[in-house]
């Protein structure tokens, strides 16, 4: 069952059912909040509650603030007729007032509960110095390597790939690299180190190129990064 919020003017109060609002005699333009709409709306624009208004239209064509004027006018009495249009005059000037209070104070929606705060810059710069010094310390969590393999003419094995950098604020250079040559059954057959002198930036990668002489036997490689040096 859906349910309703109103605003006294002073604070939310509820959840009602519509039935419940209907039962409290609510007038027409009372802000009303329900899941789905954003914002208060006044009772008429609520369907459900407007359709209960329409129904007592009919009951109230003579009521006015909850004075029956025909009554007082039937009265004769002047000090009576000048009370009821004293009373009229109020609600013209207070009700809109009051309503416009209202749509000034009463936020579109409730409130979250906590507000977050944004880290001051001591705070950012401390993280930044601890990631950089986190990145530098341990190279090879942040360093990636892959290639291919083909042979060219003179029988040599020719290996192009790339080192991909993802740290965020570390560089490295002279990177040391290891090549594994595998047999077909993957068996390890000989390991060759060389170097890559270029520097590859946070967040970046470069490409490399080597020449080696492989074993006859070789079908495959592993290729993977043993060291570098940081800059910050």
């Amino acid at each position: 069952m859906k349910k309703y919020f109103i605003h006294d003017g002073h604070k939310q109060v509820g959840p009602f059912s519509a039935a419940e609002l209907i039962e409290r005699g609510i007038p027409k333009c009372t802000p009303v909040y329900t899941s789905g709409l954003g914002r208060y709306v006044t009772a008429s624009e609520i369907p459900v509650l407007n359709d209960c208004f329409s129904n007592k239209a009919s009951a109230s064509k003579n009521i006015d603030s909850g004075y029956p004027l025909k009554a007082l006018k039937k009265s004769g009495s002047p000090f009576l007729m000048k009370l009821a249009w004293a009373v009229v005059a109020l609600v013209v000037i207070i009700v809109p007032v009051a309503w416009y209070k209202m749509q000034v104070d009463i936020p579109d929606a409730p409130l979250p509960s906590s507000v977050v705060t944004a880290p001051n810059k001591q705070d950012v710069q401390l993280l930044k110095t601890t990631l950089a010094q986190k990145e530098s310390d341990n190279p090879l969590q942040y360093l990636s390597v892959h290639g291919k393999m083909h042979k060219n003419l003179l029988g040599k094995k020719i290996i192009k790939g790339s080192i991909t950098n993802m740290a965020s604020i570390a560089g490295y250079k002279s990177l040391q690299m290891a090549v594994i040559f595998l047999s077909a059954t993957e068996t390890e057959l000989q390991t060759q180190q060389f170097f890559v002198n270029d520097f590859v930036t946070a967040n970046n990668k470069i490409n490399f190129r080597s020449v080696f002489v492989a074993p006859a036997e070789t079908a495959g490689f592993r290729i993977k990064v043993l060291s570098a040096i940081p800059i910050p």
